[in-house]
């Protein structure tokens, strides 16, 4: 079977080198014998490369361990040949079916289906992910239609789990979906919500009041019924998101995490909104369940929780020290 580059890398031949490179990374092989000036453009073409020398063939090895190359069937029909999310995931060193199987599989909790949690759930609708259980209270507002884009001006007055199971079954007929329309605004409601949602995969947090309940009660007890979670808001100007708490990977507890924050008041919710910052830490949160599905441990955040501020541009990451660490 022939090896060829993984989707979004490059190779080329500079003064005797391979080097091997995407957006972000760049690996240069040292000068070797048997390097032929071929070798960038065949494991770049889409026969790929399927002759080579013993010395070639234990770069390509190392190369693989790397993943920055594939031994493929050239008459496989694996997904990763028929679209870009594939080509994502196998980029980035997955197995794209393993990936899709474990997205396809998954039940996802989706708690406040509004500003964020309606963003969040048209990506993971698009990237295949079939069983929900969605929780909220609320009806569909005409105001709501600004930034909330799973809605249409025939939902006005619909409970938005309805309409947004509506949307689900737009883009996939066979869904499984389960509602849920109560409040959670106590212990008791995060108890009897948390015996509905106690086989999910994972579980999005994106409620904003009670801030307690949000924030401390109803993560921890996610938590200690064994279920990961990621909770998320957004200000006016800055949004927060994370970590995801997984009791397996996780090194701090929801409350942990909250212990020694002195200024809480930093993530409170306020009455105004701008829809594009709705949007950027939504899809930074669907980011994060994405790869928390399909097991790319390194691209999730399981220890600090990220605050952006989104005029700057940058980004600030609190962990359960109450210490924090600010990058652009």
């Amino acid at each position: 079977m022939p090896w060829k580059l993984r989707p979004g890398w490059r190779a080329s031949i500079e003064e005797g080198h391979l080097v091997v490179s995407s957006d972000v990374r760049s690996l240069r092989v040292a000068r070797c014998a048997g390097l032929g000036s071929d070798l960038a453009f065949e494991l770049s073409s889409e026969i790929g490369l399927s002759r080579y020398s013993l010395e070639t063939l234990r770069l390509l090895e190392q190369l693989e361990t790397r993943g920055l190359v594939t031994n493929t069937d050239p008459t496989s029909t694996a997904r990763e040949e028929q679209t870009r999310l594939d080509a994502y995931f196998s980029h980035i060193g997955m197995d794209s079916i393993a990936c899709r199987n474990a997205i396809e599989s998954a039940v996802v909790t989706i708690i406040g289906v509004g500003g964020t949690g309606a963003i969040i759930l048209q990506h993971l609708v698009g990237a295949g992910v079939r069983s929900f259980i969605l929780a909220d209270q609320d009806a569909v507002e005409r105001t709501n239609l600004e930034r909330q884009f799973i809605f249409g001006p025939e939902m006005i007055g619909w409970p938005k789990t309805k309409a947004a199971a509506a949307y689900i079954q737009s883009r996939c007929p066979d869904a499984n979906i389960q509602t849920r329309d109560g409040s959670i605004a106590s212990r008791a409601d995060v108890q009897s919500l948390c015996v509905d949602v106690s086989r999910s995969s994972t579980c999005i947090v994106c409620i904003d009041r009670p801030f307690e309940v949000a924030v401390r009660i109803l993560p921890q007890a996610l938590w200690d019924i064994g279920v990961s979670s990621l909770q998320g808001g957004v200000m006016i100007r800055s949004g927060f998101y994370g970590p995801v708490f997984d009791p397996q990977r996780s090194p701090s507890t929801p409350e942990m995490l909250w212990g020694d924050v002195k200024n809480t008041e930093a993530a409170l919710p306020v009455g105004v909104c701008f829809s594009p910052n709705n949007t950027i830490i939504a899809s930074l949160m669907a980011s994060q369940v994405l790869h928390h599905l399909i097991g790319a441990q390194d691209l999730v955040e399981y220890k600090n929780r990220t605050f952006v501020d989104l005029f700057r541009r940058q980004f600030s990451r609190l962990n359960e020290l109450g210490t924090y660490d600010t990058t652009r």
